[in-house]
């Protein structure tokens, strides 16, 4: 009897912690924002050019993020102080910062130069951030 109770114990402990586990991140603001992740995003750093401009030229390196239709309408949904939190916090700070790249269409040839978390942390980070707390209070 002793070890079917310990049994049950012990599958309703693992259970409850797996359940804990597939829980969706959400912000105040009840958006999930768990794809905005340093270890998730998929990007890639590209050398983009002016295709209505004559003569055709390149406009610079532009930072493009792989994000889905419904991932896109939260992307613009979100708020200047959500969006300073996520450049605070180490496991989302390199991922809010190339999304921002990206659509505030910022040169990215320094990223381009240094397109690794521990580079930006170390080298861009405290600059990139000066420049989003300004551009993101206007």
């Amino acid at each position: 009897m002793k070890n079917y109770l310990l049994l049950i114990l012990f599958s309703l402990t693992i259970f409850s912690c797996n359940a804990q586990g597939n829980k969706t991140t959400k912000n105040k603001t009840g958006m999930d924002l768990s794809f905005i992740n340093n270890k998730k995003t998929k990007h890639s750093i590209v050398l983009m050019s002016c295709d209505t401009c004559a003569p055709i030229r390149n406009i610079g390196h532009r930072v493009v993020v792989e994000l889905s239709k419904k991932e896109q309408e939260i992307i613009k949904k979100i708020k200047p102080d959500i969006w300073l939190q996520l450049l605070n916090d180490s496991t989302t700070d390199f991922s809010a910062n190339l999304i921002l790249y990206a659509i505030y269409s910022k040169d990215a040839f320094i990223l381009y130069q240094n397109n690794s978390t521990e580079l930006w942390n170390k080298y861009l980070k405290k600059k990139d951030l000066e420049y989003w707390n300004n551009q993101l209070k206007k």
